[in-house]
């Protein structure tokens, strides 16, 4: 990979970072990174004094690419096709960014931050998962009971487990295939977890073959 020379903003070196490191891992430091992005460490560590700094910095611009990805709210006919489509894009930005879900797939609580950082986003998105199962059992796609506490913490763990080890499997399991290739199997596998809640419609909508995956 070809780097220029001078990087200089603080989103040069954010966006040169991620893609290097998207290719090449973790185990760098920030040296190491100043040195394969052609630039001083100076202007690495001025903008980011750790490597818990950086990738603080890179969490961010990912959680603000799906986002933006997302859009302002639900489709008022958004349905389980249009949540199975939007988890795709989704996977195409977690792929685009796995460095980072790397990353924070080893953090620990003595990452102050970094861990701070992530409690955050996790209640985030808890909140946004909700809401988006209670709009589609208000649209008959899911059964009421998926809402239960019990059963909504068991799916909650389900859903967001495979949504994010995914990238750690693809890495150690599925190397040699390319993320073309398992997408869609990842996809079917994730949404699989809610084959004990669909109603006839919801069926409909996730299988139109009639086919379950």
């Amino acid at each position: 990979m070809q780097i220029p020379k001078g990087l200089n903003t603080k989103n040069e070196v954010l966006e040169q970072a991620r893609v290097l490191l998207n290719e090449e891992g973790l185990g760098f430091t920030l040296m190491d990174l100043a040195r394969k992005l052609n630039t001083t460490s100076g202007r690495i560590t001025y903008h980011f004094p750790t490597k818990d700094d950086l990738f603080i910095a890179l969490a961010q611009k990912y959680e603000e690419v799906q986002k933006n990805s997302r859009g302002s709210g639900i489709e008022e006919n958004f349905g389980l096709h249009g949540f199975y489509k939007r988890a795709a894009q989704a996977m195409d930005i977690q792929f685009e960014h796995r460095c980072v879900i790397r990353y924070l797939a080893s953090s620990s609580k003595t990452q102050g931050k970094l861990f701070e950082h992530l409690t955050a986003t996790f209640r985030e998105n808890r909140g946004i998962i909700e809401k988006l199962f209670s709009k589609l059992v208000t649209d008959e796609s899911l059964e009421p009971s998926i809402l239960d506490p019990e059963n909504f913490k068991i799916i909650f763990f389900q859903f967001t487990s495979l949504f994010t080890t995914w990238v750690i499997n693809f890495e150690i399991y599925d190397s040699d295939r390319t993320f073309e290739e398992m997408k869609p199997i990842y996809l079917k596998g994730i949404f699989s977890c809610f084959n004990p809640y669909l109603t006839s419609k919801g069926k409909a909508e996730l299988y139109p073959s009639g086919i379950e995956s």
